[in-house]
């Protein structure tokens, strides 16, 4: 683990007299070089200035998931796999490792037809915050961290090399960056993209047959 020169950082503000001495190096040690390592990638990952949060998921959820799983930490220190099957957690599927098959689920769960239930009647008030981003949009995020993490890290570097954001999560309009939210299009070409083919429509209907057995 490497230790920063100054052992404690100031916190707070003096007009409010909440103004302290945090032990950094302490705090380090008590979290362990892992979970330490993980925290920049996290930190922009959940959301700072320069990279959007996840919607009513803050930073407490998260993190508490980072902290019980060394693979995630893994993931977190060098921005690599798993990263898809972290969101999915914090969405509540630990099942799964696909966001886009995570967001189907959570929103067939949540909004699948009831027996007697008009058609509309479970989409009506959906929440689109309930489910993850698509795999699009989370790449470009994940593009993101890795470019804003790498600033962090490199912070102390006489010669830091950094990532150029265009291409990593960013693109340039008039001179000015502006985030890149989607890989691909943001809607769909045709509608056969979004149709569901006979089969698996078949086999939802058979599911939902045997939940409402289930229920009975």
């Amino acid at each position: 683990m490497v230790l920063i020169e100054v052992p404690h950082n100031k916190c707070g503000t003096l007009p409010k007299n909440n103004l302290r001495l945090v032990d950094i190096n302490k705090i380090a040690f008590t979290l362990g070089t892992s979970l330490c390592n993980a925290l920049p990638a996290f930190h922009a990952f959940t959301g700072c200035d320069y990279t959007a949060l996840f919607a009513r998921k803050a930073k407490l959820t998260p993190f508490k998931s980072l902290e019980k799983s060394k693979k995630f930490q893994e993931a977190f220190s060098r921005m690599g796999e798993n990263i898809e099957e972290y969101v999915c957690e914090i969405y509540g599927n630990r099942k799964l490792s696909s966001v886009n098959k995570a967001r189907f689920e959570i929103f067939w769960d949540c909004y699948k037809l009831k027996s007697n239930q008009s058609p509309f009647g479970g989409i009506k008030n959906f929440e689109a915050s309930r489910i993850p981003p698509c795999k699009d949009t989370l790449i470009c995020k994940i593009r993101r961290t890795n470019q804003i993490a790498a600033i962090w890290k490199f912070a102390f570097s006489e010669k830091p090399n950094f990532f150029n954001p265009e291409g990593n999560g960013w693109v340039k309009e008039g001179g000015e960056y502006k985030m890149n939210w989607f890989k691909s299009g943001q809607f769909p070409r045709n509608l056969n993209e979004v149709l569901v083919a006979a089969d698996d429509s078949s086999e939802l209907e058979s599911e939902d047959a045997h939940s409402s057995d289930d229920d009975e």
